[in-house]
């Protein structure tokens, strides 16, 4: 059983909720008596679950005694560029500074899913932009869990068309399961990986966690392998290679990387 996860705290997750209870029927929701102080209300299909709690949504660790299989926060999206955009990502710290999560902590990526979200959306809103963000921010889940988002500004957080849309697309990327060609892991790009997104919309490359540049860039080699065996056992589906944006890293960082999938027998390529 997978889950979609809304809250009132931001005005995307609220419009999206709202939206959801006006198709439920239409989807075959019924009431579901989950009991757990944090939840509001409670709907459940066949195959999903959909919660309103009353937490923010970076901070909903307690999700994981429920033994979902996989797990959608439906969140606004907000950027200093103001720029609007669709966007999925994983959850985590890659990072070595500690944030509101510990060093090198990562959630267990959602690759197929956050692919088919993304594959769905493009086949029906090629007007529209879409992209995956690099691993950021909590809740840190052992639930496979993933992101999906709108937003870029704070004016665009209030739109219920694009919230319908969020919503729509997830409902049938869930349903049609689009099946990647690749898993793999994402290493060197910026926070917005254009050309990973590339990659899932034209080779059909799914991607579970993302580590950007400027947080490798800081690593050494001891540091490093902490982090890319944490990505490596954090993943519901297991990447298979290693998709490298070499632009921004520097050279004894790309010695590093190479070093480590060699020694795990690895696949990858260079960008």
């Amino acid at each position: 059983m997978e889950c979609l996860v809304f809250n009132d705290l931001d005005p995307v997750s609220k419009n999206s909720f709202t939206y959801f209870l006006s198709i439920k029927k239409e989807h075959s929701f019924q009431d579901y008596g989950i009991k757990h102080h944090n939840i509001k209300e409670a709907y459940k299909n066949d195959s999903l679950v959909a919660l309103k709690i009353n937490s923010e949504l970076t901070t909903a660790n307690y999700l994981d005694e429920f033994g979902f299989e996989c797990i959608y926060f439906i969140s606004k999206h907000l950027s200093s560029s103001g720029v609007f955009t669709f966007t999925t990502h994983s959850l985590g710290n890659p990072s070595k500074e500690k944030i509101e999560i510990n060093p090198f902590e990562l959630s267990k990526a959602a690759p197929q899913s956050m692919y088919s979200f993304i594959k769905e959306f493009y086949n029906n809103n090629k007007k529209l932009p879409i992209t995956y963000e690099a691993t950021h921010h909590g809740p840190l889940l052992k639930t496979p869990s993933l992101f999906l988002e709108f937003g870029g500004s704070a004016e665009s957080l209030e739109s219920t068309e694009n919230a319908k849309i969020l919503i729509d697309t997830v409902l049938k990327s869930i349903k049609m399961k689009h099946v990647p060609s690749k898993i793999s892991l994402g290493m060197g790009s910026g926070h917005y990986p254009s050309k990973f997104t590339s990659l899932a919309i034209k080779k059909d490359y799914a991607f579970s966690h993302i580590l950007p540049y400027y947080v490798l860039n800081e690593l050494n080699l001891e540091e490093l392998t902490k982090l890319f065996d944490t990505a490596y056992l954090a993943s519901k589906d297991k990447f298979t290679n290693i998709i490298i944006e070499k632009k921004r890293l520097n050279k004894q960082i790309i010695d590093n990387v190479l070093y480590l999938i060699e020694q795990k027998g690895l696949h990858y390529e260079l960008l």
